[in-house]
Protein backbone atom coordinates (compact mmCIF):
# COMPACT_ATOMS: atom_id res chain seq x y z
CA UNK A 1 0.00 0.00 0.00
CA UNK A 2 1.05 3.52 -1.17
CA UNK A 3 2.97 4.89 2.56
CA UNK A 4 1.64 8.43 1.23
CA UNK A 5 -2.31 7.67 1.54
CA UNK A 6 -2.61 8.49 5.24
CA UNK A 7 -1.23 11.91 4.87
CA UNK A 8 -3.00 12.88 1.73
CA UNK A 9 -6.19 11.75 4.62
CA UNK A 10 -5.42 13.80 7.00
CA UNK A 11 -4.97 16.75 4.68
CA UNK A 12 -7.99 16.23 2.54
CA UNK A 13 -9.58 16.19 6.72
CA UNK A 14 -8.16 19.76 7.17
CA UNK A 15 -8.72 20.98 4.11
CA UNK A 16 -12.66 20.25 3.71
CA UNK A 17 -12.27 21.62 7.44
CA UNK A 18 -11.71 24.57 6.55
CA UNK A 19 -13.79 25.08 3.60
CA UNK A 20 -17.02 23.50 5.54
CA UNK A 21 -16.16 26.42 8.11
CA UNK A 22 -16.03 29.22 5.83
CA UNK A 23 -19.13 28.46 4.52
CA UNK A 24 -20.90 27.78 7.32
CA UNK A 25 -20.03 30.76 8.73
CA UNK A 26 -21.32 32.41 5.50
CA UNK A 27 -24.58 30.62 6.04
CA UNK A 28 -24.78 31.81 9.58
CA UNK A 29 -23.77 35.74 8.80
CA UNK A 30 -26.15 36.04 5.63
CA UNK A 31 -29.22 34.21 7.05
CA UNK A 32 -30.02 33.30 3.13
CA UNK A 33 -30.58 29.55 4.74
CA UNK A 34 -31.62 28.48 8.17
CA UNK A 35 -28.72 28.93 10.75
CA UNK A 36 -29.16 25.43 12.35
CA UNK A 37 -27.41 24.38 8.48
CA UNK A 38 -24.71 26.95 9.37
CA UNK A 39 -23.97 25.91 12.84
CA UNK A 40 -24.28 21.87 12.32
CA UNK A 41 -21.91 22.92 8.77
CA UNK A 42 -19.40 24.35 12.02
CA UNK A 43 -19.80 21.80 14.23
CA UNK A 44 -18.59 19.17 10.98
CA UNK A 45 -15.86 21.48 10.57
CA UNK A 46 -14.69 21.41 14.15
CA UNK A 47 -14.79 17.40 13.75
CA UNK A 48 -12.81 17.42 10.36
CA UNK A 49 -10.40 19.29 12.50
CA UNK A 50 -10.32 17.47 15.36
CA UNK A 51 -9.48 14.22 13.15
CA UNK A 52 -7.16 15.87 11.35
CA UNK A 53 -4.84 17.09 14.64
CA UNK A 54 -6.04 13.02 16.46
CA UNK A 55 -4.24 11.47 12.43
CA UNK A 56 -1.16 14.02 12.84
CA UNK A 57 -1.21 12.48 16.78
CA UNK A 58 -1.64 9.16 16.41
CA UNK A 59 -4.84 9.62 19.19
CA UNK A 60 -6.93 6.33 17.25
CA UNK A 61 -9.69 6.71 19.89
CA UNK A 62 -10.01 10.38 18.80
CA UNK A 63 -9.39 9.59 15.58
CA UNK A 64 -12.54 6.93 15.63
CA UNK A 65 -14.77 8.68 17.17
CA UNK A 66 -14.30 11.96 15.08
CA UNK A 67 -13.75 10.38 12.07
CA UNK A 68 -17.08 8.54 12.45
CA UNK A 69 -19.31 10.99 13.78
CA UNK A 70 -17.97 13.07 10.57
CA UNK A 71 -18.32 10.49 8.10
CA UNK A 72 -21.62 8.85 9.08
CA UNK A 73 -23.78 11.20 10.92
CA UNK A 74 -22.73 14.89 10.83
CA UNK A 75 -21.46 15.26 7.14
CA UNK A 76 -23.94 13.14 5.40
CA UNK A 77 -26.71 15.57 7.37
CA UNK A 78 -24.88 18.74 6.35
CA UNK A 79 -24.83 17.60 2.76
CA UNK A 80 -28.27 16.44 2.76
CA UNK A 81 -29.34 19.53 4.57
CA UNK A 82 -27.34 21.99 1.97
CA UNK A 83 -28.55 19.83 -1.10
CA UNK A 84 -31.88 20.57 -0.05
CA UNK A 85 -32.23 24.18 0.04
CA UNK A 86 -33.80 25.33 -2.78
CA UNK A 87 -31.47 27.19 -5.61
CA UNK A 88 -34.11 30.10 -6.18
CA UNK A 89 -33.37 31.04 -2.29
CA UNK A 90 -30.42 31.78 -2.72
CA UNK A 91 -30.25 33.59 -6.38
CA UNK A 92 -33.21 36.08 -4.18
CA UNK A 93 -30.39 36.98 -1.83
CA UNK A 94 -27.54 37.86 -4.87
Amino acid sequence: MNNSFPRFGAISAILVGVVSLVFSRLIVHSRLLPGGLGNLGIFNALLLVILFFASAAGAQTLILISGGLTSVIVGPIWWIWLGRQPSCRLRRGA
